[in-house]
């Protein structure tokens, strides 16, 4: 975050946040009149700190009526701040932030540290933590530039996996996994790990009928059917597990016959239909040399699904050419949820929250995201508390409990709770506020007032 636009009237102020800022390295442009700032809100910014009493207008009106746009995230800022005011338009994306004028020079630094922290391109972020630690052989060690992701030891061996049976060049491979967890893609990386040249036939769910293109494909290529020969035949048929019972006797056939390299893809399902026989037992045994087996994305580690957002994000900025941040709550909603659906339902809803966010805004918040994500996350607090809730009770001696000491721990979770809700809001009674859900005048609250007073007190 080096480039920052300060729009600011007061022109002693302005020179002497311009003069703090460059001397830590940043690029700063100014605006102190109208004139100036409507000929700046063109360029290209990481961050707009905009004065909302400037020039005799409430720049806050011309950011809800759209009569000024920024192509950056910006911070309101005054010397006179309306907590929930600013709050709601944090809310309704219009600002992301906002910041008081009487926290001086420190405290802007504070500010936009807080801001680099949450709106960091993610690939960086990425790349400080993760790379150097996951290393495939023959593959760069840049984890968010492969084309399959992998971080959680589970699917780390499942890649190495399907290098070495890739190297196998008699071995049949089935890939098993939930739908949406990457198992065609899965199969194309190992289609691409395979030497030689080969003729690739594809097989779609339910187009059965390509089954015989096979044996053309086996004239065509001068195929002698030996098992010592090398095969550079490779079949891929998705959904086999639904494979009609005449289908599965001709594809044994092909199998036994040698007359290609098989690698099907299946669901979860196909171990049902084993058991009630309606797949064949022996031609799964055929196309089942090497198993590879994905897990599902619930039961992947959280710097993996990092790693997924990261990727996706990067595909949406190639397509809208634009670059996009995402907050620091929002990464946390995400990674909180257990994604059903997998891989595909990640990217898909991501690619939805990126299409509704306003025209300008480039940062994905939390609010941003689908409701029913944002829902589960919020009823994912329910079980932990009935759990500790259980645990309490049960351990509670009802022979010397008292009315006073119900409250006082009543009183000490509250306090506990909200403490550090404020500590991670840095006392931003207004961002307390939208941590919390709520527009009530929490600060006439007996717990709060006393956490806002004994942090003045500190002070």
């Amino acid at each position: 975050m080096k480039k920052i636009l300060l729009v600011e009237d007061d022109v002693d102020l302005l020179n002497m946040y311009k003069k703090t800022l460059e001397a830590l390295g940043y690029q700063v442009q100014t605006a102190s009149n109208l004139s100036e700032l409507r000929e700046k809100t063109g360029n290209q910014y990481s961050l707009v700190f905009l004065d909302r009493n400037f020039d005799g207008v409430h720049t806050d009106e011309l950011l809800k009526k759209g009569e000024v746009k920024f192509k950056a995230p910006v911070v309101l800022i005054s010397a006179m701040i309306d907590a929930e005011k600013a709050a709601e338009l944090v809310e309704k994306g219009v600002i992301l932030d906002f910041w008081h004028k009487a926290e001086g020079p420190e405290g802007l630094i504070r500010e936009i540290k807080k801001i680099e922290r949450e709106v960091k391109d993610i690939r960086v972020q990425l790349m400080e933590f993760y790379n150097g630690i996951f290393d495939l052989p023959h593959m760069s060690r840049k984890p968010v530039k492969r084309k399959i992701i992998a971080y959680s030891p589970n699917m780390v061996d499942v890649i190495r996996k399907a290098i070495g049976f890739a190297k196998s060049k008699n071995l049949n491979v089935m890939i098993i996994g939930e739908p949406g967890t990457g198992r065609s893609a899965l199969a194309d990386y190992l289609l691409e790990q395979i030497s030689g040249e080969v003729k690739i036939i594809k097989v779609p769910p339910g187009q059965w009928a390509i089954l015989s293109e096979i044996e053309e494909a086996e004239i065509q290529v001068g195929y002698e059917k030996s098992p010592e020969k090398p095969q550079n035949i490779v079949v891929v048929i998705d959904g086999v597990e639904e494979l009609p019972r005449d289908e599965q006797v001709y594809v044994l056939g092909l199998v036994k016959g040698n007359a290609a390299r098989f690698v099907s893809i299946a669901s979860m399902n196909i171990f049902q239909k084993l058991g009630s026989g309606s797949f064949s037992q022996e031609l799964y045994q055929y196309l089942s040399g090497g198993i590879l087996m994905i897990p599902p994305l619930r039961n992947r580690l959280k710097e993996e699904i990092a790693l997924l957002i990261e990727h996706f994000l990067r595909i949406e900025e190639k397509d809208r050419k634009v670059k996009l941040g995402i907050s620091e709550e929002a990464y946390r909603v995400l990674l909180t949820y257990p994604w059903p659906g997998n891989v595909v339902e990640l990217r898909l809803k991501l690619k939805s929250t990126i299409a509704t966010l306003l025209p300008g805004k480039t940062i994905i918040q939390s609010f941003n995201l689908p409701q029913e994500v944002i829902q589960f996350v919020q009823k994912g607090n329910e079980p932990l508390f009935e759990k500790f809730l259980q645990g309490l009770i049960s351990s509670i001696d009802y022979a010397n409990i008292s009315y006073d000491q119900i409250e006082q721990w009543a009183f000490r979770l509250k306090y506990t709770i909200l403490k550090l809700i404020f500590e991670q809001a840095n006392y931003n009674l207004g961002l307390v506020k939208k941590f919390l859900k709520t527009n009530r005048d929490i600060e006439k609250d007996e717990i709060v007032r006393k956490i806002l007073a004994e942090k003045n007190v500190k002070r």
